[in-house]
């Protein structure tokens, strides 16, 4: 037992002697910013959190109703529908049963539901007009057409029966046919065209603009068997109905017979209803035999 002692005692002392040379670790300071020391077990993070992600919605396709167009986003508002008209300050005093209405409108309601209302309250306006492109005088047919002469020249023909009555030059062709409607009252003749640059009238083979000085006429049709149209004059729109001459005021109808951003007039047996301006304000007007 006493050897056995001893030999232990030797090696524990012996294994004493060896650890104490075995060097301590340098332990690296704990990573610390101006609030304080980092916990080892939390990761130091310098960036901004991740915000939470919200769910957009996929746009939807939408077919408008001519199916012509379609739109990426949410189906557009309805335009709004004019329900009354204003009263006008001074009214205008028109010839013969004529009254008007006006409608004070935003450009972008142009050609929308601002048309039906008119219709509800005076069902007397009869049918849309079949537009007419001639008539009957004293038996035999009258008709206006567009013929051209060379490449884009147009030129506007009448006949009576089989007999040419009319003919004039139109000049360099534009995106709006030179006859626009031909019509019979009694035994005149009548021709809505647009003729070097300009709509004109054509009574009878004359022209309004230049017999009566006129800068354009247009948008003529009969009213009670009368004929009407309006006219332009010193830079204002005119109606001439019941051989009476009336100012509107208006700066300007808006003719657009093609490709254009507006409708052109809209023609009923008891009424005609068309776009046009006064100053920066657009109007939707409507002009007939209400009562």
């Amino acid at each position: 037992m006493k050897i056995i002692s001893k030999s232990f005692l030797l090696f524990y002392a012996l294994i004493l002697s060896g650890c104490q040379n075995i060097e301590t670790p340098i332990l690296t300071a704990t990573p610390t910013t101006k609030f304080g020391a980092i916990p080892p077990s939390t990761p130091y993070i310098t960036s901004s959190p991740v915000p939470k992600f919200t769910e957009t919605p996929w746009p939807t396709l939408w077919f408008g109703y001519d199916r012509s167009q379609y739109f990426i986003g949410t189906p557009p508002t309805p335009k709004p529908t004019i329900t009354a008209p204003p009263t006008r300050y001074p009214p205008i005093i028109l010839p013969g049963n004529l009254e008007i209405e006006e409608y004070s409108i935003k450009a972008e309601d142009a050609g929308t539901e601002v048309e039906s209302p008119f219709l509800e309250r005076h069902p007397e306006s009869g049918g849309v007009y079949i537009l007419p492109n001639g008539g009957i005088i004293a038996g035999k047919i009258f008709q206006a057409q567009e013929v051209d002469i060379g490449y884009a020249y147009p030129e506007i023909h009448a006949t009576l029966g089989d007999k040419e009555i009319f003919m004039v030059k139109c000049g360099a062709a534009m995106p709006i046919r030179s006859v626009i409607t031909a019509w019979v009252y009694g035994r005149h003749w009548i021709i809505q065209g647009y003729c070097n640059k300009k709509f004109d009238i054509f009574w009878d083979g004359i022209s309004l603009n230049q017999s009566r000085k006129y800068q354009e006429s247009f948008a003529f049709q009969l009213l009670e068997g009368k004929p009407f149209y309006l006219f332009k004059r010193d830079e204002k729109v005119w109606l001439y109905y019941s051989e009476k001459e009336t100012l509107l005021g208006y700066d300007e109808v808006k003719l657009n017979y093609c490709c254009m951003n507006y409708p052109p007039p809209e023609h009923y047996e008891n009424l005609i209803a068309f776009y046009a301006t006064k100053g920066n304000q657009l109007y939707y007007v409507v002009i007939g035999l209400f009562k």
